[in-house]
């Protein structure tokens, strides 16, 4: 079995289930099984088209998406050899990458910024649709795929700064993914897993993309980290794969809310219950309303890439959720060993998975024989045999040590590994030798430091020359050299000659980790340094290095944020911070400096509350028709609707936005009234909310049943970004939204400027734009009032819809739908 044989018969088995989703921008990208398989024939077309061939490489450095994972499978289809690399690579380590593999093609994301050298051409996965749109997959042609062939080219940097290229075979995968199948036990189509991981970790891609979908899982993409609590609960999350330091924050932010309560002592208690009972289904029972902050069906978490605090692992456990924690490397496809439901012992990391064989060398040392064993290191013969031993075992360079029942436990250099945020692997020695090149450094020590937020601190303790440069100097040339994932965040001076040093002239890191512990407890007076929050913040965002990061830095000019980029700063500000930003005041111009003020001056802004299900109950729905009906019909006394253009509305099959002009306080009704009985039933209006959700709160509830009203905010100060979220998860669900663009009723009847938010969802959301122009409504229904004045006729004339691509600015689009409106 090679892996185009996995993603075929998912796509017959499970063809319209939900496989993919992921909200990206203000609407939510969702993949079929059969929608999957048919993008990744199109991208499979498009390599042809690019003249690539079996064995051509193709480079995919993105943040995850639906559109990364066809990619990814088009190459499995064509047989190119894709090459995942990390978005916060260096720009150093993917020249040298890119010049190494020669690739065809590089698939990118405008949002990652990264540069590609040479004549290659690259794909834009924000313009994925409107460039496959043209392939046609009745002219695929699968070619025949062996399972020795090579699949992917994984880059690891390893301990020596250079990257090297792990060759991984269709066989290589296909034996990880069935070898770690029957430890997952995942039930198929009931699973939901949330995808935490960057898709170019091995971990992510064998057990969060090619598992699940080998069975009919629905996986979701967190598009933040600030989003990850609301997708739990919104998709009910049954299974995460993370790593330790995601534990630790999620276990960190639960014990602070409990705190917050004052009830520390009975969650205790009930703690230290729940482990003498040891029933999971118990458990749960005793901590159910803290699981619904999990979305009430999270029962496993799947820990790999660093080792795992025991009591972390126990505290998860007696909180009634299984933390299978497992152990492998890159070149292994990852998983070597791994704890099972039936078999689990805390601390270690489990026993080998099935057909994988494993031993533990006199030294020490773990090393591993099987299927998921890489062939070799790309061009690099002879670090490929430096990683095996004669007969034919891979030294996996890591220490540990197997109990009498065979679980392993880890030891040695592991430990001192350090894992980012996005689960990259980032090793001390990396950072050590930029920090030792720096003129007046004599040595350095970087470890790994827990902050009190459940983070991990990168934190350099250096052992300075007489002459050295001012510390936070030498820092930044540091930072200027590393990728953003590896930068130094805290830092330190050594007070004494030397380092505490082995036999072998090793810096003991044992006694560096203890003299920095002792700071902590006041028993020295050596200051320790903290790297800006809010840079760090930036840099992980634009990609752009911290030490270039100024207060008169703007994120408009200098980092390049663009409106997605924005709402990612907001999201993770408003998670750190617990206030919100109004993503208005963020302008091209705004500088770091002025950012900083805005968060600190920040008021807790109104948070748009969140759509409710009720309207669109089955039950709901059939009060509505009836209701509408009857309104309808009585409307009829008072005036006539005249429709022009309905036309153009019988061909849309998709979801839409209309967007009338406002002339009065019932428009809403004309619009609903001049449309066809079966279009009626799609449509939601989105309501100022100052207006329907606090002047007449009273009467929301009216507007929710008749209207399927929605709030959304107008007002400078109003939390604008979850009424955009708001209007896409309308039309997530199907609904033809309504939206006046003018934002407030006109007094003379004469159109007002529109909204720049107009341009904003023509072009983020994806969908047409209906313009339709009201005309004397405002005879009937004077400005300020509710019921009509007199009788006459109101003239309801619908345009053409108006389709924009992503590269229209909105000023553009805003002005195209006046023009539009104005015309009609």
């Amino acid at each position: 079995m090679n892996l185009v044989d996995i993603l075929t018969s998912s796509a017959r088995a499970y063809a319209h289930l939900p496989a993919l989703s992921m909200l990206m921008g203000y609407r939510t990208v969702s993949l079929t099984y059969a929608e999957l398989y048919d993008m990744a024939k199109k991208v499979a077309l498009l390599l042809d088209a690019k003249g690539c061939v079996q064995g051509d490489r193709v480079v995919i450095c993105a943040p995850n998406s639906p559109y990364w994972v066809a990619a990814w499978w088009g190459c499995m289809l064509k047989g190119c050899w894709a090459v995942p690399l990390s978005v916060q690579s260096t720009a150093s380590n993917l020249e040298k990458i890119i010049k190494q593999t020669t690739p065809k093609l590089v698939f990118k994301s405008k949002h990652n910024g990264i540069e590609v050298q040479g004549n290659v051409p690259a794909i834009i996965f924000e313009q994925f649709p409107d460039i496959l749109v043209s392939y046609d997959t009745t002219r695929y042609v699968q070619q025949p795929i062996q399972a020795s062939e090579i699949a992917e080219i994984m880059f690891t940097s390893g301990t020596t700064g250079d990257p090297k290229g792990v060759l991984l075979t269709h066989a290589n995968l296909v034996s990880n993914v069935q070898s770690v199948d029957a430890i997952l036990q995942l039930k198929g189509t009931h699973e939901r897993i949330l995808s935490t991981l960057p898709l170019s970790h091995m971990l992510e891609q064998t057990a969060g993309m090619i598992l699940p979908l080998s069975l009919g899982v629905h996986i979701i993409y967190a598009h933040s980290h600030g989003a990850i609590r609301d997708l739990l609960q919104h998709y009910r999350i049954t299974k995460i794969i993370s790593v330790p330091e995601f534990l630790k924050l999620m276990e960190h932010r639960t014990t602070a809310k409990i705190a917050e309560y004052k009830i520390t002592w009975l969650f205790n208690a009930l703690m230290k219950f729940s482990r003498a009972i040891g029933n999971k289904k118990i458990q749960r029972l005793l901590f159910k309303p803290l699981h619904r902050a999990f979305g009430g069906s999270l029962d496993t978490i799947a820990s790999g890439g660093a080792p795992l605090d025991q009591a972390l692992e126990e505290w998860w456990d007696a909180f009634g959720v299984y933390v299978l924690q497992g152990y492998g490397l890159t070149e292994t496809s990852p998983v070597i060993t791994i704890n099972t439901y039936k078999q689990r012992r805390f601390g270690s990391v489990g026993k080998p998975i099935n057909n994988v064989q494993m031993r533990i060398t006199p030294e020490g040392e773990i090393e591993v024989k099987g299927p998921n064993v890489f062939t070799g290191y790309f061009q690099n013969d002879e670090k490929t045999r430096e990683s095996f031993t004669q007969d034919g075992w891979f030294k996996t360079g890591d220490m540990g040590i197997r109990d009498a029942d065979g679980f392993l436990f880890l030891k040695g250099r592991k430990k001192y590994m350090i894992k980012g945020p996005g689960a990259q692997n980032i090793f001390p020695e990396d950072i050590e030798l930029i920090l030792n090149e720096l003129p007046g450094v004599k040595d350095s020590c970087v470890v790994g430091l827990p902050t009190p937020s459940g983070m991990v601190e990168i934190h350099a303790v250096l052992l300075l020359a007489d002459d050295a440069s001012p510390v936070e100097q030498l820092i930044q040339q540091a930072n200027e050299k590393l990728a953003s994932y590896q930068h130094i965040t805290g830092w330190s001076v050594w007070p004494e000659q030397d380092f505490q040093r082995s036999v072998t002239r090793k810096v003991k890191k044992e006694m560096v980790l203890a003299w920095l512990a002792s700071r902590h407890d006041g028993t020295t007076e050596v200051p320790v340094h903290k790297a800006n929050q809010l840079v760090t913040l930036l840099a992980e965002i634009s990609g752009v290095p911290c030490a270039k990061i100024k207060p008169t830095t703007t994120i408009g000019y200098d980092l390049k944020f663009d409106s997605l980029m924005r709402v990612e700063l907001v999201t993770r500000v408003e998670e750190l911070k617990d206030v919100f930003i109004d993503e208005r005041l963020l302008r091209a111009q705004t500088t770091v400096a002025e950012l900083e003020n805005i968060i600190a001056t920040a008021k807790p802004a109104l948070k748009m509350p969140q759509i409710k299900k009720w309207p669109s109950w089955c039950w709901v729905r059939c009060i509505r028709a009836i209701g509408l009906m009857k309104i309808n019909l009585l409307s009829r006394i008072f005036f006539k609707i005249n429709v022009e253009g309905v036309e153009h509305l019988t061909l849309l099959q998709q979801p839409v936005v209309l967007m009338p002009n406002h002339v009065s306080l019932i428009d809403g009704l004309f619009v609903e009234a001049a449309l066809p009985r079966m279009l009626r039933k799609k449509l939601s209006f989105a309501a100022a909310y100052d207006v329907l959700y606090e002047e007449y709160w009273y009467a929301r509830w009216l507007a929710e049943l008749f209207f399927n009203a929605f709030p959304f905010p107008r007002r400078e100060h109003d939390h604008v970004m979850s009424g955009l979220l708001n209007v896409g998860t309308m039309l997530d669900k199907g609904s033809w939204v309504v939206l006046f663009p003018e934002g407030k009723v006109s007094q003379t009847g004469h159109m007002l400027p529109l909204k720049r938010g107009a341009g904003l969802i023509a072009v983020e959301m994806g969908i047409p734009i209906v313009p339709i122009k009201i005309v004397g409504a405002e005879k009937l229904v004077p400005y300020n009032c509710i019921f009509p004045r007199k009788r006459g006729t109101v003239t309801i004339k619908i345009g053409a819809p108006i389709i924009f691509n992503s590269s229209v600015s909105y000023d553009e689009a805003t002005t195209r739908i006046a023009q539009e409106m104005e015309r009609l």
